[in-house]
């Protein structure tokens, strides 16, 4: 991301992630409990930042229907940190891939369809 001081960004969200982990605690009798390992106003800090670089990188990340999304304190801010490090650590390789100067494919031609031509699938059953 143009502008963005990619080492800073990831080592900000790789040291969000560490301060807020959670901790099992048993407790007698009942299911145990997943408190933040640090104190709350730390990492409420520190998520403050996080949300922004968050917006930036992941635009959609507080809504965003993904499965394991546990329901600890900062759960969603941990997985979407991880996501995130993912994004900015291969994005050169994807923008090589995905971007400009990815190779083209093209469906036109001899054997292929023109923009707007209708193509009709027909579906065979055998037994």
């Amino acid at each position: 991301m143009a502008g963005m001081d990619r080492d800073l960004v990831i080592a900000t969200l790789r040291d969000f992630i560490q301060v807020a982990r959670v901790q099992r605690v048993d407790r007698s009798g009942g299911r145990p409990a997943y408190p933040l390992a640090n104190d709350r106003a730390t990492v409420d800090a520190r998520a403050q930042v996080v949300e922004q670089i968050l917006d930036r990188v992941l635009p959609g990340w507080r809504d965003a229907a993904w499965d394991g999304v546990g329901k600890t304190m900062y759960a969603r801010h941990r997985l979407a940190a991880t996501r995130a490090i993912a994004q900015l650590e291969s994005e050169e390789r994807l923008a090589a891939m995905l971007g400009d100067d990815a190779p083209q494919l093209s469906a036109t031609g001899p054997t292929g369809f023109a923009p707007g031509q209708t193509l009709s699938l027909v579906i065979f059953e055998t037994t």
